[in-house]
């Protein structure tokens, strides 16, 4: 029973992570399938006809030889920071945008401008604002947070952050999600002097944990892109 408890107790600290992968090769059963230079899919339907079905699955997905990547942060303001900006910090524009741009298939990653963001955060509205921001991929994702609180009375109070943050890769050009990914990390912190409340040492262990969620994603992207074709 303590082993399965020792197992169990690192699965907790280690994390996890979830993501898709590309198609086998011999996938593409209509090998002569023109690869179309405009979107699969008709914004004006609210579903798909039976040839635009066709055409999503029968589609390989390639990427630019370098492409921009506009990143969106879908988070809700209840589920994690109070702003609708993104917090930027050293971990991540190092261990996530960095990480991006450290791709020779990547020559730029960045979070798309807030004016640019569409009232809609649906897939039509998201393309049109990353063409106006020339990014050829838009990287889309969201996090949810769960605290979990210990008030110590001789010790400094603990909060452990579990933090899952899902990512989605949409081609702008055809409107495809070729990626996929869920990333769920935790971390522990103690309350510091410097910090004005314990709800500011929540927030200190949300954004570590997240950060390190969007760092394991981004390795993952990373990798999947240098493994797409090439337009």
């Amino acid at each position: 029973m303590k082993y399965l408890a020792a197992f169990l107790g690192t699965l907790l600290l280690s994390g996890c992570t979830t993501s898709s992968n590309h198609r086998p090769t011999d996938y593409q059963v209509k090998t002569n399938t023109p690869q179309p230079s405009s979107s699969l899919f008709s914004s004006d339907t609210p579903v798909m006809n039976d040839e635009e079905i066709e055409r999503a699955l029968a589609h390989t997905i390639s990427f630019a030889k370098v492409n921009r990547i506009a990143i969106v942060n879908l988070t809700r303001k209840d589920n994690s920071s109070k702003s609708n900006f993104v917090q930027i910090n050293s971990d991540l524009v190092v261990h996530f945008i960095g990480r991006l741009e450290s791709s020779h298939r990547v020559y730029d990653a960045s979070f798309m401008p807030t004016l640019l963001l569409p009232e809609q955060k649906t897939v039509p509205f998201l393309r049109e604002a990353a063409a106006r921001y020339q990014a050829d991929l838009i990287l889309v994702y969201k996090s949810s947070c769960d605290n979990f609180k210990q008030w110590n009375v001789f010790e400094k109070d603990r909060t452990r952050a579990s933090c899952t943050t899902e990512a989605v890769l949409i081609d702008t050009r055809t409107g495809v999600v070729p990626f996929t990914i869920t990333s769920t990390k935790r971390y522990t912190a103690n309350r510091n002097a410097s910090d004005l409340s314990f709800y500011e040492t929540i927030k200190h262990a949300e954004v570590k944990a997240i950060n390190d969620g969007l760092s394991d994603i981004a390795t993952k992207l990373k990798a999947f892109i240098e493994a797409t074709p090439t337009l």
